[in-house]
């Protein structure tokens, strides 16, 4: 499966586990969620203030984090698209969620 993005560099993508979304992290501090099925773009999540490096959904879907270079790990809502949480206190980027 092919699904052109966009131009800015995608660190890291994650699929729902019904395979229904796909979220990618972006150089352009956004996360963008896309419907598998129709290869769009459904939703961009903005908030954060740097390059967002890696997106992880939960098991059950409803939630997506995201990990940055703004040194934040934010929750965000996957039905309303919106940040339930910024977690703070990482004192570098970070990488991984």
């Amino acid at each position: 499966m092919e699904i052109y993005i966009d131009t800015h560099r995608i660190s890291s993508v994650s699929f729902s586990r019904d395979g229904a979304l796909l979220a990618s992290a972006s150089s352009d501090s956004t996360v963008k969620l896309w419907d598998v099925a129709t290869r769009q773009t459904i939703a961009t999540l903005e908030g954060h203030t740097a390059e967002v490096n890696s997106v992880s959904f939960s098991r059950d879907g409803a939630l997506l984090a995201s990990a940055s270079s703004d040194s934040t790990v934010k929750l965000w809502d996957v039905a309303t698209r919106q940040t339930i949480a910024t977690l703070e206190g990482h004192t570098a980027e970070v990488n991984s969620v």
